[in-house]
């Protein structure tokens, strides 16, 4: 386990490994392990970079960067090697994999990456327009900015879907609906996926 915590944590450091060009992140990501088109703007961000962790270590899946004034969000679709993933939350491959990913957040804790890291709330499970996710709350400062960040994961299509949503708790522009706006648009391109089981 602590070989597969390393490795997540050295690719959550990593945000522009095979950058694309600006034509195509235009166009937004079409995710063939999932059947689902993530488009180049949700909300108030937009797609800044995809990331193919998957060419260097198969498993990783690969990640998306969505940007915006004070406010960010990646999703990650990977599989980890793992075959027949569920759909959901409930299984073990969701809560271990859940587990691995708070490991990976209080790694960057104990790294001095995010100062004063607080976990706001245990874990739960949370329905964002008919989608069930593990969630998780934190705040931390990073380069000097307050923070508030949710960790969220689901399975669907076989594979795992984390999306690491994060503010600014004083942004300078207002947010408005923005977080939730960007957690529900995924989660309805989610229900769309055909699911393999």
């Amino acid at each position: 386990m602590k070989k597969v915590v390393s490795l997540l944590f050295f690719c959550s450091l990593i945000y522009a490994v095979y950058p694309l060009e600006d034509k195509r992140l235009s166009e937004g990501y079409y995710s063939e392990k999932i059947s689902v088109r993530f488009p180049s703007r949700i909300s108030l961000m937009e797609l800044t970079n995809i990331t193919f962790f998957e060419e260097k270590n198969p498993g990783l899946g690969t990640g998306l960067s969505y940007r915006g004034d004070d406010i960010k969000a990646d999703v990650y679709i990977y599989d980890m090697n793992f075959s027949r993933i569920p759909d959901g939350v409930s299984s073990e491959f969701a809560k271990i994999n859940f587990k691995w990913s708070n490991m990976e957040i209080e790694e960057l804790g104990r790294r001095g990456v995010y100062a004063r890291l607080k976990e706001l709330g245990s874990d739960g499970v949370k329905k964002i327009s008919d989608t069930d996710y593990l969630c998780k709350k934190f705040s931390y400062v990073e380069e000097g900015s307050s923070k508030e960040s949710f960790l969220y994961l689901t399975c669907r299509s076989g594979n795992f879907i984390k999306i690491r949503l994060t503010y600014n708790t004083v942004p300078r522009e207002e947010l408005g609906n923005s977080p939730t706006e960007f957690m529900e648009t995924v989660s309805k391109l989610l229900q769309s996926a055909q699911s393999d089981l």
